[in-house]
């Protein structure tokens, strides 16, 4: 797939999104504002229009990156921020030690090669940095069921976008093999009380926050 396809992809994806905050967006957005605070120089990627950046842009110096050109101009208007059109399957557009806050907030799911951009991530990251973000759980225990019951449209596999299914074993591989320590999870979901005491089996979404 060349690149023009692909930004045609996400611009169809989300002109029908625009203002949405996503699934369990505002909880996302709240564990978000938590773990990050102010006074930080923050980089959102794949932060489409910019609303569920608002939530957290307050009181910080906000960057986004998305390969939607259009989605990124209603990301500056609704963060005072700045946006970036990249590629990031293919480009990186930022030097070493830039930010506080790297976001990577339903995204590692959609990148071809995750463990390259985690590393890119962790260089762009300042010495006390930390990086924040969710995934959506591929090996759920309710995903296990249906797709033993080859009901794969009720999965992450249903997206056709999602290039990668991530397991919480998966997820906290690829974050500690480039560097990262101090991983904290928590659970989203409809069983997000079970997800406290076993998120591998019972998170929908696994929200991730780890250091550099």
């Amino acid at each position: 797939m060349n690149n023009e396809s692909l930004k045609n992809i996400y611009y169809q994806r989300n002109k029908d999104r625009i203002g949405s905050l996503g699934l369990y967006g505002k909880e996302r957005g709240k564990i978000y504002s938590d773990w990050i605070g102010k006074n930080k120089k923050i980089l959102d990627i794949g932060c489409r229009d910019g609303s569920l950046t608002k939530v957290y842009s307050d009181g910080n110096d906000v960057y986004g990156v998305d390969i939607d050109k259009s989605a990124l101009v209603n990301f500056n208007l609704n963060t005072g921020g700045r946006g970036f059109e990249a590629d990031i399957n293919l480009e990186w557009p930022f030097e070493d030690n830039q930010f506080n806050v790297i976001i990577a907030s339903e995204l590692l799911e959609h990148i071809f090669q995750p463990e390259k951009l985690v590393k890119k991530i962790n260089n762009s990251l300042k010495s006390d940095g930390i990086f924040i973000g969710s995934v959506p759980n591929g090996f759920s225990l309710i995903n296990r069921i249906r797709l033993f019951f080859a009901q794969a449209q009720k999965t992450t596999q249903a997206d056709p976008t999602h290039v990668i299914h991530f397991s919480l074993k998966r997820l906290k591989k690829v974050l500690t093999d480039q560097g990262f320590k101090n991983i904290k999870i928590k659970s989203l979901g409809r069983f997000s009380l079970l997800g406290r005491i076993m998120p591998g089996l019972f998170s929908f979404l696994i929200v991730f926050y780890c250091e550099k």
